[in-house]
């Protein structure tokens, strides 16, 4: 099992199996799991579903724009409406052929 404790920054993983506790910056999350989403379906998909430019997708990947909370909350309510907020924060965000998985990411603990 696999707990994510998460702070106003940065998110803790515990991973119960092995004991180790890793922490990650939040833009840093974000990062990784839009460059996942971005690798299984592309920028130019990414950035339709996301509502947002593909300079700004890429921006954001490279670090040279922000990905702060309120560009995240609008990205994800543009990719997955419905969806609890914060999304993006979870480490391996879960993705199935590049689509969220909601009923695994709903069994998902997320200790604020």
């Amino acid at each position: 099992m696999v707990y994510w404790i998460s702070t106003p920054y940065s998110v803790f993983t515990y991973k119960a199996s092995s004991g180790v506790m890793e922490c990650m910056d939040d833009q840093d999350i974000r990062r990784a799991n839009l460059q996942d989403i971005v690798n299984k379906i592309g920028l130019s998909e990414t950035a339709k579903r996301f509502k947002k430019p593909d300079r700004q997708i890429n921006d954001m990947l490279k670090g040279r724009k922000s990905f702060g909370e309120e560009v995240a909350k609008d990205v994800e309510d543009n990719y997955a409406p419905g969806v609890p907020h914060d999304w993006l924060r979870i480490p391996e965000v879960f993705l199935n052929n590049g689509e969220l998985d909601i009923e695994r990411l709903k069994q998902t603990t997320v200790i604020y």
